[in-house]
């Protein structure tokens, strides 16, 4: 049996004012959102998105002083065990929007990078800043992973089991890494820059302004709900086959792509310049 592709929720549509959070009902920890090349493509967009000032500013708070170093401080979070929950927020099955009174008890992703904004706007120490911008440059990437807006019940696809490609996966791991590494290069120490290149053919996501975290939580729960994932409902034993990918691949990249030009647009508020 295909998992069934459908059509992407647009913002404008069926999207819906609500607020997000995490609710984490005793599912079996799933491991993190997107892989570390789906993480580097946002951070890559982002740093040639923002202005040179911010990138200025960055890396005075980071101590780094090129891209490929700004890149690689993306990744911090994910080095940390203690903070695993920090990747993800989940709802019941039952829920029709996100509420955070019920779902952001413990925390959540979206808890955090409201946060880690404020510790930037305050005049906190140099360090806590530091932490503050690796944690909201990753975690901006999480919030726009469907999966992560998905059911506590299955850990957000985590015991969903089905084949991609004749090897058994989850659905989750389908997001985190299988569609992205349908266009990575192995052969190129930097192949995760195949993914980035991608959208010189593909085409570039629209810059949605003017929005916030919350905003693109709540964009990605109606993702998530769409029959393009296959993911409401799913009765587990699916083979997640080229048209799945070919339908759900574009709606990673344009994730990913939307959580650049989001960064960029957080760095050149923070931190300014031209």
């Amino acid at each position: 049996m295909h998992a069934t592709p459908g059509t992407l929720c647009r913002r404008g549509g069926c999207l819906k004012a609500a607020a997000l959070a995490l609710l984490f009902l005793g599912a079996a920890a799933p491991a993190f959102a997107w892989s570390r090349d789906g993480h580097r493509v946002a951070c890559t967009i982002a740093w040639d998105e923002t202005t040179e000032g911010a990138r200025t500013g960055v890396g005075a708070l980071l101590d780094v002083s090129s891209k490929e170093q700004f890149v690689e401080a993306c990744l911090w979070l994910d080095r940390q065990p203690d903070k695993k929950t920090w990747h993800y927020l989940f709802v019941p099955k039952t829920a029709r929007e996100v509420e955070p009174a019920r779902d952001c008890a413990t925390g959540c992703a979206l808890a955090h990078v409201e946060h880690s904004l404020a510790v930037l706007k305050s005049k906190a120490r140099k360090s806590e800043k530091a932490e503050a911008l690796k944690v909201l440059a990753h975690l901006i990437a999480e919030l726009h992973q469907p999966l992560n807006l998905g059911f506590a019940e299955d850990g957000g696809g985590e015991t969903i089991n089905g084949t991609f490609r004749g090897k058994p996966v989850t659905l989750r791991s389908v997001w985190e890494q299988e569609l992205l590494g349908t266009i990575l290069n192995p052969d190129s120490p930097n192949g995760f820059l195949t993914i980035y290149g991608y959208f010189s053919i593909e085409g570039r996501a629209p810059r949605l302004a003017a929005a916030t975290p919350l905003d693109w939580a709540t964009e990605t729960f109606w993702i998530m709900r769409t029959p393009a994932t296959g993911y409401v409902g799913n009765p587990g034993g699916l083979d997640y086959d080229d048209t799945y990918v070919s339908q759900n691949r574009r709606i990673a990249l344009e994730q990913l792509d939307k959580t650049g030009v989001r960064l960029a647009a957080l760095l050149t508020e923070i931190f300014g310049g031209t």
